[in-house]
């Protein structure tokens, strides 16, 4: 993949957003790899858009297209952007679809923007203006996030823990995330074997190790779950150049 250059999230909108980036869409750009985020992304044909979190992995279906964007933090959806994550899981849709006439000023106002960092805080200054109309992000799905993000919790535990229902739990975890508790939990787990294989080293643990670290029950199990979530066989990801893109695919939403 290109190269992209990254920026941290300002510290006031700390749980909105994770990062912010500048790329370039090239023919050699990996697939995006569900990592249960959704993004806001101004692309230089002057749209700003926003691309749902994925279920699948998922590949740019145009190239040299610029695109600056953010990343959103888990579950922040709702905060951000108004409305359920449920409806924009595996799409890309304008950002007008969802915020109406001010999406079109905020277009213009990146696209006429010096360049990537101008367009980036041109972006953030909007997410923020709009933080005052937005109840924040559900405490509940900070904790949801928190537990899942460690190790997987059978949906009627999880769902006793928070003093739920698991109907009740399903609705909101599909209105915060996209996915229901299991989903999400299978999409978490992915991310932690994808962390651990990115450090991974020519004397580090093999698969089976990493597998039962990660929360699979075993290497076959693995397997078959990178295969389904990735398209990609495990071992892929321990090899250098494909762990480079691996790390790098999962923030850049375009």
């Amino acid at each position: 993949m290109q190269t992209a250059l990254v920026w941290p999230a300002p510290e006031d909108l700390s749980g909105l957003v994770d990062l912010g980036y500048a790329v370039r869409i090239g023919v050699s750009t990996a697939a995006v790899v569900p990592d249960a985020r959704a993004g806001v992304v101004w692309l230089s044909d002057g749209t700003v858009r926003v691309c749902g979190p994925e279920s699948h992995p998922w590949r740019a279906g145009r190239y040299g297209v610029d695109v600056v964007g953010v990343r959103l933090s888990l579950g922040a959806v709702p905060a951000v952007l108004g409305t359920s994550a449920l409806g924009l899981v595996d799409r890309r849709v304008h950002l007008q679809d969802v915020w109406g006439e001010p999406a079109v000023g905020l277009a213009e106002r990146m696209t006429a923007a010096a360049g990537s960092a101008d367009r980036l805080s041109v972006l953030l200054e909007t997410i923020r203006s709009r933080r005052s109309a937005s109840p924040g992000v559900d405490p509940l799905v900070r904790v949801l996030a928190r537990r899942l993000a460690l190790m997987a919790v059978p949906v009627h535990v999880l769902a006793a823990e928070v003093g739920l229902s698991e109907r009740q739990l399903r609705r909101r975890c599909e209105t915060a995330f996209g996915y229901p508790p299991s989903v999400l939990g299978r999409l978490l787990r992915l991310q932690r074997f994808l962390r651990s294989a990115s450090a991974a080293t020519p004397g580090s643990p093999g698969l089976a190790v990493l597998a039962a670290a990660s929360g699979y029950a075993d290497q076959a199990h693995l397997a078959r779950e990178t295969r389904t979530l990735t398209g990609r066989a495990p071992s892929a990801f321990l090899a250098a150049p494909t762990r480079r893109t691996a790390r790098m695919a999962d923030p850049f939403k375009t």
